[in-house]
Order: structure tokens, then sequence, then C-alpha cells
């Protein structure tokens, strides 16, 4: 629901501001609801010092969504010789273990990402 997106975005820029951020951009699909009735709803959340600037992606762009880099990384690192037969119970353990002892991108990766995304948007 557009009024939990909004009290998402709302709560991580809460989050954001406490960490001495005052700027943040924030990617979203295209969802009609997203663009209008989230901005209504964060009009009603106590405001903030935080500037938010809510960028959206265009329609299917799988190489403008920073989540679609995590897939690729895992599919390479885990899944790309894994047998076909293991079970589906089995294969998400094994990459929630691995994902809570490897951290898959750091600090640079994340910025390298988001500025190649950027660029492919403008």
């Amino acid at each position: 629901k557009s009024d939990g997106i909004a009290l998402a975005v709302h709560n991580m820029a809460t989050e954001l501001e406490k960490q001495g951020f005052k700027k943040a951009v924030i990617f979203m699909d295209q969802n009609p609801t997203h663009k209008n009735l989230m901005h209504y709803n964060l009009a009603l959340l106590p405001s903030l010092d935080i500037q938010i600037n809510i960028q959206y992606l265009p329609p299917y762009s799988p190489k403008l969504n920073p989540v679609e880099y995590l897939i690729h990384l895992v599919r390479q690192q885990k899944l790309h010789h894994a047998p076909h037969q293991r079970k589906l119970d089995l294969i998400e353990q094994e990459l929630t273990q691995w994902l809570n002892v490897k951290q898959p991108f750091d600090a640079q990766s994340v910025h390298n990402i988001v500025s190649h995304i950027l660029k492919m948007a403008s």
C-alpha cells in the first residue's frame, strides 16, 4: 500500500537523518499509486530536515534497479554451478547464511553501481 511505502520511506529518511545525512535519493518504480498517493501520504508525516529526492525508474528497467545487481551476483557466485536437484529450502538456507557472512557490496561498489545507474537514467 502507498501509505506503507510512505511510512517506510519516512522511516528510512529518519534513520539516515540520525546518521548525519542531509540528502537522500530514493529510486522507485513507475507505479502510479507510488507516485501519487505516496507523495500525499509523505506530506502527512512529520517533517524532517533531510532532503529527499525521489527518482522514478523507466518502465521495465532491470539495469536501473540496484537489486538486479545483487541478483546477478547471487546467481554468479552461488547458483551457477549448483546441482539442479537441490531443494528450495536448502538453497534458501545457504543463501541466507552466505548473505549473513558476506557483505555482497562494499561502500565503493554501491557508489559505483548507483553512479552507473544515474548515468544510464539521464
